[in-house]
């Protein structure tokens, strides 16, 4: 009998509250959401902490989360959130010490590269859109070949080839920006050989025990880092999603059906070269925007934001379209418009560019404008 996918295990704890399935589910996926946790925290017991509030809420959400094609990105996903939220009160001050210190490894040789890409690893990888997250988690993480890996994502192997080097190099991107210097082969050499440390040997039966009751036996330290992780998850997905919606929708027949033609058009839209640069571009301006060094925004990440899309728009009759006329030709140029829920008509706008195709976008121009259109300010320009 050939072995059960995650699915599958989690779609009979579901239908048939097997705790044997969710065992095994756990036994499989354990030491992935550790060794992400234990990059987050640095801290063995914070990482145990993190890995069972993990496995909870994938018990309370296994009815939805079971409808999903894969699980490692969700379990990928939820864990860097579950980290997040554990340490949300400390994150900004290491990060910026963190970036400090990368600063001074910029020129180490590549057999150095892990210590330097290991404390942004996950938040690189969060930044990824849900198809090349789990090509890259499947591939380097999973250990999946590139055959496995088309299979479970509905594409052929050289299709699976191509997503995977779009990933690793959008990680690449991601990194220089950071100031490490790598290459996509070292970047895919440090991952492959230090992604993942053994979980400590009792830890999947201890989560089992807890998670299997959905955490009615948990510690309350862990109910109350599965609920802000929840809260965390409901609020990023209404940020990235819905308010954008709300934005430049009129009527299209409730949030919920424009949230998913959204997220159909994004994947198509990502398929496209125009579209890769494009929101390759808005990733720049939103590591920017959560970094706190986007020109003239300082609202903080507590305000609900949106960049539009340039080059798309979206009617009842036609639903999203695209609309730019440009073609792939360097240098790039790209101009958002970025909205918030608390200032109505008020809107930032970012004109960036890229010189070639590796290299970096800048930002040209920032400005700000009021609900009748006129502009209200001009934001000096750094180097990024």
């Amino acid at each position: 009998m050939p072995e059960q996918d995650d699915i599958s295990l989690l779609k009979e704890f579901v239908e048939r509250n097997s705790q044997e399935a969710f065992a095994t589910l756990v036994s499989r996926n354990v030491s992935k959401v550790y060794s992400i946790a234990l990059r987050q925290t640095h801290n063995p017991d914070q990482a145990e902490e993190i890995t069972q509030a993990v496995f909870v809420i994938l018990a309370q959400k296994s009815r939805s989360v079971c409808k999903r094609p894969i699980l490692a990105g969700w379990l990928h996903e939820t864990t860097r959130l579950t980290a997040v939220t554990f340490i949300r009160s400390e994150y900004r001050r290491a990060k910026r010490e963190r970036e400090a210190c990368m600063q001074t490894l910029t020129n180490e040789p590549a057999a150095d590269v892990w210590p330097q890409i290991a404390p942004l690893l996950d938040s690189a990888i969060g930044r990824l859109n849900e198809q090349d997250r789990n090509a890259i988690l499947l591939r380097y993480f999973e250990d999946k070949s590139m055959k496995d890996v088309g299979a479970a994502l509905g594409a052929n192997e050289d299709a699976a080839k191509k997503r995977v080097n779009r990933a690793v190099e959008k990680l690449r991107i991601f990194f220089a920006r950071q100031g490490i210097a790598a290459s996509g082969e070292a970047l895919v050499a440090a991952i492959s050989a230090n992604a993942i440390h053994s979980a400590p040997v009792a830890l999947a039966k201890s989560v089992t025990a807890v998670a299997f009751t959905k955490g009615s036996i948990a510690a309350a330290s862990t109910l109350t880092l599965v609920k802000g992780t929840l809260n965390l998850m409901t609020w990023l997905k209404a940020k990235t999603t819905i308010l954008i919606c709300a934005f430049t929708l009129t009527a299209a027949g409730g949030a919920e059906l424009a949230v998913k033609k959204l997220d159909k058009f994004v994947k198509e839209f990502e398929k496209t070269a125009v579209g890769a640069e494009t929101m390759d571009a808005v990733d720049f301006l939103g590591d920017l925007q959560d970094e706190g060094k986007l020109p003239g925004y300082t609202l903080g990440t507590n305000v609900a934001s949106s960049f539009v899309i340039p080059g798309t728009r979206y009617t009842d009759k036609t639903g999203w379209q695209i609309t730019t006329t440009n073609v792939e030709t360097f240098p790039l140029s790209r101009t958002f418009d970025l909205m918030t829920n608390a200032h109505y008509g008020v809107k930032w706008h970012y004109s960036v560019v890229k010189a070639a195709k590796k290299g970096n976008w800048e930002i040209q121009k920032a400005w700000q404008t009021d609900q009748d259109g006129k502009t209200t300010a001009e934001f000096p320009i750094q180097k990024q």
